[in-house]
């Protein structure tokens, strides 16, 4: 047992009590609703339900108990989920709706909702890769060189290189290894990390 202090009159109260003994306001229901708060916050709506039971609460009760608090205070999900969304990512946002009952087209929308409210909290877009530029004329007009030793061509000047798949450096030094095999059948060795490999 511990003492918390009565929102109402400010006087120490046990933690037991259901309301305050100087001003009869409801410290049980006030101290209940601050766990309620918090547990959906760090954990969810059904740990919630399950601490409204405990406290004597019926399943009924803790159910309706729970969810009418956050329809009231609906930032304190929302709270959840865009931490959620931020730390993992959406998908795991729209499961975790789905184990708090929600069908998936609720838990879709719910989850878009979220995002489109708080943007910051969608930080998981994958990075666009950069364009491949030519180490000779600086064109982004790349393609795959096909049938050579090389892994791409410049469609403008028609300069052709190898890119290292270890540290991506384009200083290759490229060995055929005999004349009669294939043209991509070659060693490469990277000259920044010396890394070598075969091409297939």
């Amino acid at each position: 047992m511990s003492l918390i202090i009565c929102p109402e009159c400010g006087r120490e109260v046990s933690s037991m009590a259901k309301a305050c003994p100087q001003c009869g306001y409801p410290v049980e229901e006030n101290t209940l609703e601050y766990q309620v708060r918090e547990t959906i916050k760090e954990q969810s709506p059904v740990k919630a339900i399950r601490l409204v039971e405990i406290r004597g609460y019926s399943p009924e009760e803790a159910y309706k108990y729970v969810w009418d608090y956050i329809e009231k205070y609906p930032e304190v999900l929302e709270y959840k989920l865009a931490k959620m969304i931020k730390e993992e990512d959406g998908i795991t946002a729209i499961e975790f709706m789905e184990d708090q009952g929600y069908g998936v087209n609720e838990a879709f929308q719910y989850i878009d909702d979220i995002i489109e409210k708080y943007p910051e909290c969608n930080i998981h877009e994958p990075p666009q890769p950069a364009p491949l530029q030519c180490q000779n004329c600086g064109s982004t007009s790349v393609k795959e060189a096909l049938f050579s030793l090389y892994d791409h061509k410049c469609e403008v000047c028609g300069h052709e290189w190898v890119r290292c798949p270890k540290c991506g450096d384009c200083n290759i030094d490229i060995t055929r290894v005999t004349p009669l095999r294939a043209l991509k059948r070659s060693w490469n060795t990277c000259k920044k990390c010396g890394y070598e490999w075969r091409r297939p």
